[in-house]
């Protein structure tokens, strides 16, 4: 819903909604469109570095040709319509590591490409090898954008449609590479300048230009180069820049990525990756790398009284960040988040998309505000290229939705592990019990801190509560009069390093 004209995000990993999540794609399958990266063609290597930010195209840095690693031409009915190989379930590699392209054709179907702001493309498999597709599934698409084949959903059978291979020439082409965006509003950059950048897809023969994803990352210095240029790594393209007599800085690309490269699981904003490698961002996004995760055993008492703890895990965040460029609001008494801050981020998904697009990466820093409370100051994607503002102080260490406030920059992450000052913990601790539910209450923070928030659980047939973990339910049974419950174990059980949730009530689901 939107909250005061705002875009507001609802977490895809935390709670129920991530096992409703999980639910829904129960019935579909991963697939992923593999680009074959082309040699580096010199008239798409120039470009230049963002001088405006009021420009209503972000400049391209530099860019490379593309094309799909393998596609077929519809014949019949179909004819002439370009479909494109998708790899569905667990992606195979050759004994060198490579992807492997020839899989069985239960595991590769044939797509259609994206159109603008369409969720959905049709699909189809060619199960017995015969030379016709007579199996169609409808591709879930992650974003507006052309490869962004994210999952199929099941199989229907369907009459026979033939098909052919098509020619290198007929394969789908794009551009792959980088664009610039302003690294300080209304300050002309220069080769000193931190260079922000961001990733660009694109179909070359659309000729609509895709919206890049946020400039969330910052080129690499790597020295001097020939011709009073500098060397700078812009993600996988080295490239030399270097200032015209007006200032303006121009870009060369000097090494693209190598021709044959095949890449997948491609956004713009995304990085550029192989495809048997999975970016810690993609990862959280497909749900590969959980929101929380234990570190070591639970503790968990058997008998407790109201307002004492029963639960106790060591715990840590999935995907965690150093911030390296600091982000503020815009205002007079500006909210900061300082460069060099812990971060974690949490994959939600927003309400104002089409259901089956990505999810986006939220990112927060828990820290003492101005009047030392402790809140949550999060950097919020607004759909892939801008971001926005938010503060909590709604479980700081552990931030399930957020809405935008006010416009900042781009968050530049250094992925990796991070502290916040002590180990996490995530414990649950009693509170009372009444006719129709038992009430506890819950906290994830560092060391000895807590900071608790409710939770209700309905009784069920038997009065007991029951608070899902994980993989895990606990079943809570109050005595009469309310004043302990007894804890057991209802279901699964906890394994140091696997995947915890937030507490859920497993009898409202």
């Amino acid at each position: 819903m939107a909250v005061n004209g705002s875009l507001r995000l609802v977490a895809f990993v935390a709670s129920a909604l991530g096992l409703i999540a999980h639910a829904i794609a129960a019935d579909t399958v991963p697939a992923v469109i593999p680009l074959e990266v082309l040699p580096v063609d010199p008239a798409l290597g120039t470009g230049a570095i963002a001088s405006s930010s009021w420009a209503v195209k972000r400049p391209i840095v530099a860019r490379q040709p593309a094309r799909a690693a393998r596609a077929v031409v519809l014949q019949g009915s179909g004819k002439g319509k370009v479909l494109a190989l998708a790899l569905l379930g667990k992606l195979e590699v050759t004994p060198e590591g490579a992807l492997k392209l020839d899989v069985a054709p239960a595991s590769q179907a044939w797509c259609e490409f994206g159109t603008f702001m369409s969720a959905f493309v049709d699909c189809y498999q060619d199960l017995d090898a015969d030379g016709k597709f007579e199996t169609q599934r409808r591709g879930e698409l992650g974003s507006d954008e052309a490869v962004a084949l994210r999952r199929v959903q099941e199989a229907k059978p369907i009459g026979p449609l033939e098909y052919r291979a098509a020619s290198a020439e007929q394969a789908p082409k794009f551009h792959v590479g980088y664009v610039s965006c302003m690294a300080e509003r209304n300050v002309m950059p220069t080769l000193d300048s931190a260079l922000r950048f961001g990733t660009f897809i694109n179909r070359s023969d659309d000729k609509r230009m895709a919206d890049s994803g946020a400039c969330s990352e910052i080129a690499r210095p790597l020295g001097a180069a020939a011709d009073n240029e500098r060397s700078f790594q812009f993600g996988r393209f080295k490239v030399a820049v270097r200032a015209r007599d007006d200032g303006e800085l121009i870009t060369r690309l000097v090494e693209g990525i190598p021709a044959g490269t095949l890449l997948g699981h491609l956004r713009s904003g995304s990085p550029l990756t192989d495809a048997t490698d999975v970016s810690p961002d993609v990862s959280a996004v497909i749900g590969e790398t959980p929101f929380l995760r234990m570190k070591g055993d639970a503790q968990i008492i058997e008998v407790a009284k109201a307002g004492e703890e029963f639960f106790s895990a060591q715990v840590e965040h999935g995907l965690t960040g150093t911030l390296k460029v600091e982000f503020r609001t815009h205002h007079k008494k500006p909210k900061i988040v300082a460069a060099g801050s812990p971060l974690y981020g949490i994959a939600m998904s927003s309400n104002q998309v089409a259901r089956s697009f990505d999810p986006e990466i939220v990112w927060c820093a828990p820290l003492k505000d101005e009047q030392q409370k402790l809140v949550a100051r999060c950097a919020v994607p607004m759909y892939r290229s801008s971001y926005s503002f938010y503060e909590t102080d709604w479980a700081p260490y552990a931030v399930t939705s957020a809405a935008g406030e006010t416009y900042i920059e781009p968050p530049v992450v250094e992925r990796g592990p991070v502290s916040f000052g002590a180990p996490l913990f995530l414990k649950l601790r009693y509170q009372k019990a009444e006719k129709k539910y038992v009430w506890i209450e819950w906290s994830v923070a560092p060391g000895e801190e807590r900071v608790w928030k409710p939770g209700r659980l309905r009784r069920a047939r038997d009065d007991a509560g029951f608070v899902l973990l994980g993989e895990v339910v606990l079943k809570l049974s109050p005595t009469a009069d309310g004043s302990t419950i007894s804890i057991s174990t209802a279901i699964g059980k906890f394994e140091p390093d696997a995947e915890i949730t937030l507490p859920a009530d497993p009898v409202r689901m």
